[in-house]
Formats: C-alpha cells, structure tokens, sequence
C-alpha cells in the first residue's frame, strides 16, 4: 500500500524494502540497507524541526523478533538513526512524539518487552532525535 508523506510524495515498503515515489509514479529512491528489512512507517513527518520530513520506520534485522528502530531522509532515503532492538525481545514498538517539553523537534520512543513475557522484564528507551 501506498502512504502518502506530504503532498507530492508517497512511499511503500514491499519485501522489506522502502521505496518513495512522486504521485504521478516515478520512483524517487529505494533503500534496503544491509541487514535490515523494513516492515511499518510509524511517523513521516519533520521530527527534527528542520523544515524536512524524515520517515520513522521498524525493521527486522533481517526479521521480528530481531528489530530496529530507524529513520531514513524522505529526500534522499539514507538512514540517519538506527537502533537495534535487544534481540531478547518478543514484542517491541515505536512511537515518535514531543515527549520532551523543552527540547524542540520530536524524540523516538523504543518500548519493548522481554522474552520470556514477565511483568518486570522490558525496558523503554528515549531518543533525542538529532538535527
């Protein structure tokens, strides 16, 4: 499926592989890191305050468990943050939001919890996503 990112743009992830399009179906870019096979766009929009929409995305490393929170340039499909998930993980998600009040732009939230399914095993990660 095709999810707009504003409003010239659209991207899809087909075989863990990320491509942007124009609206009239011309292929921009196409990323498919190496180890990583994206699976859901959590965010496209400006998280760093830059005036530029960068993409939010969880991938397997290749595949879930084994995940990764990144972010790739909308421009130019290059990743510009990656963090790999505890591979200890059976569950795990991705959230983008202000959740720091005072620093500007948005931060990613990674949630995840642990194998096997305790209570008391997890963790949540914040990132202040850099400019």
């Amino acid at each position: 499926a095709l999810t707009p990112i504003d409003d010239d743009r659209v991207v899809e992830i087909a075989d863990g592989v990320l491509r942007c399009w124009t609206r009239a179906g011309v292929r921009l870019w196409e990323s498919h890191p190496p180890g990583l096979n994206f699976e859901s766009l959590t965010a496209a929009r400006d998280l760093d305050g830059d005036g530029r929409v960068e993409l939010a995305l969880m991938a397997g490393r290749p595949t879930a468990p084994y995940g990764a929170a990144v972010v790739v340039d909308a421009d130019t499909g290059k990743v510009r943050f990656r963090h790999d998930v505890e591979p200890m993980s059976y569950w795990w998600t991705l959230q983008a939001g202000r959740f720091l009040p005072d620093t500007p732009g948005e931060q990613l939230v990674v949630c995840e919890h642990g194998y096997p399914p305790d209570a008391r095993f997890g963790y949540i990660a914040l990132f202040d996503f850099p400019n």
